[in-house]
């Protein structure tokens, strides 16, 4: 496997942090403080809801806002498509065969302040789908390591602009136990008790979310927004 290069992370994540700025609406949080005491106590595993692109992008931003060493399992055949992802702490995973995968994260959840993402879906799905579908990977890399599991739940809401606005709700830390099924029952509903506090969030206001990165009052309008503006402007005038 690939070893992760410090140097080439720190570019990435710049390179990154400028994709999010351009291509999002801002992005909300809660529970996040919580979750940077997790990160300082020890190893951990976050687990996030996955719903879209942006989200394995996001967890480099997760990585930096915990203040942890990341690092994340990849499905093989992206891994092979994109391969630099290696140099940024990405661990292929072969679903026929996914216990090399699974004893390298267990091995780098060694020390305070590793993070090893796994997204327990193991897939993309809409955020309103019930259940969550969790697999039964992310269960035996807690009780191999004994690392705490971090829930995360990660939706997205359109407001006053094309870009999609983030919202990042971090439940309660959670320790595996002796059942594997009732771990993933567990985790499932706090990812769902997660989503919901968003869903209340972004349609009522209540909670509490802090805004780590603002929206934008005003979207610089592109080529194809100047051009309906102007067809706009051309039509009204015509009508009087």
């Amino acid at each position: 496997m690939i070893r992760k290069w410090p140097w080439f992370a720190w570019a990435f994540r710049k390179a990154i942090a400028g994709h999010l700025r351009d291509g999002l609406d801002g992005i909300y949080a809660s529970g996040w403080k919580q979750a940077q005491a997790v990160s300082a106590a020890g190893p951990f595993i976050l687990a996030p809801t996955h719903v879209a692109y942006w989200d394995t992008l996001l967890m480099l931003y997760v990585e930096d806002l915990l203040g942890a060493d990341g690092y994340a399992l990849m499905e093989r055949a992206n891994y092979d498509r994109l391969p630099f992802f290696g140099w940024v702490g990405a661990i292929p995973v072969d679903r026929n065969n996914s216990r090399p995968a699974i004893r390298a994260a267990v091995t780098r959840l060694d020390r305070p302040g590793r993070m090893m993402v796994v997204f327990p879906q193991g897939r993309q799905r809409p955020s309103h789908l019930r259940p969550l579908d969790l697999q039964r990977g992310i269960e035996l890399i807690a009780r191999q390591s004994q690392a705490v599991v971090q829930p995360l739940a990660l939706a997205y809401a359109f407001h006053e602009s094309p870009r999609p606005t983030v919202y990042l709700d971090f439940p309660p830390a959670m320790e595996v136990g002796r059942d594997a099924r009732g771990f993933l029952s567990r985790l499932e509903e706090e990812l769902v008790a997660g989503l919901e506090r968003i869903d209340r969030w972004v349609d009522e206001g209540s909670g509490a979310f802090d805004t780590l990165v603002a929206r934008s009052t005003m979207v610089r309008p592109g080529l194809g927004m100047r051009i309906l503006g102007w067809a706009a402007r051309w039509g009204s005038r015509g009508s009087t």
